[in-house]
């Protein structure tokens, strides 16, 4: 068996960040297939912290722990509920097309529902702010490197494999 060499010049041992918000942006993008039964598509996300207010020593750490589900089938047979990954498209300011209507490959607001009182579209329903269709949009997830947005930091598992998780995502505020 072949010798192996380690460099260790930059192995950091893992610190769990407590709980809070902070800036980041978007270093891997990578699509992914759900295991069978379940039919689900998801990007497997890696963000890079650029401030975490009150945690300067979090500056430049990695949380690895983020799959946003974009569509699919779960193994029960139902869609997959993509609010989440709508909430980051947006937030995030990556552009998008809808698949309908053919405009856009811009970053733009969805139209949300607001229920019979108001639009008249289903409540908390993400829309074509052109057409009007439900949410069905193309995107390049190459695009999504270096977007910034906030993001939820939480944590799972339990000891000793506690690790730092993104919970979800925000607008950045001035």
């Amino acid at each position: 068996m072949p010798r192996l060499t380690a460099n260790m010049q930059a192995a950091e041992a893992r610190h769990i960040m407590e709980d809070g918000v902070a800036k980041a942006h978007i270093q891997s993008a990578t699509p992914k297939t759900g295991k069978p039964p379940s039919k689900a598509v998801y990007l497997d996300l890696t963000w890079k912290i650029d401030d975490y207010p009150g945690h300067p020593e979090y500056t430049g750490r990695e949380i690895r722990f983020d799959q946003v589900m974009y569509g699919g089938i779960s193994a029960a047979g139902n869609p997959i509920n993509t609010d989440r990954f709508g909430r980051l498209v947006e937030y995030s300011g990556t552009p998008w097309e809808c698949c309908e209507c053919h405009n856009g490959m811009e970053s733009r607001e969805f139209l949300m529902g607001t229920g019979d009182t108001g639009n008249g579209k289903p409540k908390g329903k993400r829309f074509c702010p052109d057409c009007q269709a439900h949410m069905n949009i193309d995107f390049d997830n190459d695009v999504m490197l270096g977007r910034v947005c906030m993001i939820a930091i939480g944590h799972e598992g339990d000891e000793p494999k506690v690790f730092n998780t993104v919970k979800d995502y925000g607008p950045i505020v001035p």
